[in-house]
């Protein structure tokens, strides 16, 4: 662990607790006008995410949590199991590829088939499938139905990404 990590644990540490089974972060100490005792973080309306700043620079609390459970910095992403990234209890969170924590989304809100990875193909008059692997989109098929369609999908997505498959 570089002298960096070793400062900025130490420094968290010194500053917050983190409770594992809640995934809260309590202040140890007052800070500024911030009573001890009471919840670290704020709610990042950009990423919806809980963010925590230390000496001036911010971190996503669900990094800083793994710090402090784990001792080291995360290497990659971290991958909220639930899909809740308000959510850091330690048993919610887990290492994941770029493309992995992509997978573990729910359905866009412009989605208008009603499944995640379902649209419709106006020129063929068909409910088509797709699936993103490691940022390039792949066509799994031409369905009547959207659901047999998602079917496809899911099959797809079960195969290729696992556990992070989310299929909502």
């Amino acid at each position: 662990m570089t002298t960096d990590l070793r400062e900025l644990l130490k420094e968290a540490r010194r500053r917050f607790t983190y409770d594992p089974i809640t995934g809260t972060f309590t202040r140890r100490i007052r800070i500024t006008n911030r009573k001890r005792g009471t919840q670290a973080g704020y709610l990042d309306p950009l990423n919806n995410c809980f963010t925590i700043q230390i000496e001036g620079k911010r971190y996503s609390s669900h990094r800083l949590a793994w710090l402090m459970y784990y001792g080291t910095w995360p290497p990659v992403e971290i991958d909220h199991v639930n899909g809740n990234r308000r959510d850091n209890r330690i048993f919610n969170l887990r290492l994941a590829t770029r493309s992995q924590n992509t997978m573990n989304t729910k359905r866009s809100a412009r989605n208008k088939s009603g499944y995640k990875g379902v649209c419709w193909e106006a020129a063929r008059k068909k409910w088509a499938a797709h699936i993103r692997i490691n940022g390039k989109h792949q066509h799994l098929g031409y369905f009547d139905n959207p659901r047999i369609a998602h079917a496809a999908y899911c099959i797809a997505a079960n195969k290729l990404f696992g556990e992070f498959a989310n299929h909502g």
